[in-house]
């Protein structure tokens, strides 16, 4: 991911619209050939699973920008308080407290993080990259907590395919118009352009240093599978 972004910049929320797509193809094969595995949305279901589109499309969203922003080692060594955050919306969603031991442990996790921004370089780490992946973690766990209490009651109706397919469809509700606002949108289809334009004037040849963005669909697929699974 960070190699996309290094080799075009400017596109994070762009991107995780297109990773949502992407998906949404993968799904389709699938729906061919095991047409029981599809279900419609029903419109009940809308109201509980909006908060799962929100924080699944905020997550989303802002981390792909911490990542693009910061170093991989900082990206991960923040995103490693993850669950730090999703023990504190769990707790503060289901009122059932841990043994304080899990606490505890949580406290080192956050005490590496400290460490690793005080010896981190201006290039490792900025200040609107670290907010966006605090902002990710905070969304990240109440998709956590929230996507298995809504997979629960509609595992019987959606089933784990379905469900994963309108996740998707509601998370590009946020995503499109996001990525359309600060004009990452706009900036991905002509980058996608000049992708497509340097193949075909080096005659063919996968030689060009920017491949173009539709093949991170392969990519996706085994993000996909590994979200099924």
């Amino acid at each position: 991911t960070k190699l996309v972004f290094v080799k075009l910049p400017g596109i994070p929320v762009a991107f995780s619209a297109l990773s949502c797509v992407a998906t949404m193809i993968w799904l389709l094969p699938i729906f061919a050939f095991r047409p029981d595995t599809w279900h419609m949305l029903k419109k009940e279901m809308v109201p509980s699973l909006s908060i799962v589109w929100l924080s699944a499309g905020v997550d989303l969203g802002c981390m792909n920008t911490a990542f693009a922003e910061l170093s991989v080692a900082m990206a991960q060594t923040l995103r490693a308080a993850s669950p730090v955050v999703t023990i504190i919306v769990e707790t503060g969603y289901t009122r059932v407290l841990y043994h304080p031991a899990i606490y505890m442990s949580l406290v080192v996790l956050v005490m590496g993080t400290i460490i690793s921004k005080a010896g981190s370089s201006a290039y490792d780490a900025n200040w609107y990259g670290i907010t966006m992946m605090l902002i990710g973690l905070c969304a990240s766990s109440a998709k956590y907590v929230f996507s298995k209490a809504s997979l629960d009651t509609y595992k019987t109706s959606l089933g784990p395919f379905s469900f994963l397919f309108w996740m998707e469809v509601g998370i590009l509700g946020l995503l499109i118009p996001w990525c359309v606002l600060n004009g990452e949108l706009a900036q991905l289809v002509r980058e996608s352009g000049k992708s497509y334009a340097s193949a075909v004037e080096a005659g063919g040849r996968k030689t060009h240093k920017q491949g173009p963005p539709h093949l991170y669909l392969w990519v996706r697929l085994v993000e996909m599978l590994a979200k099924i699974v």
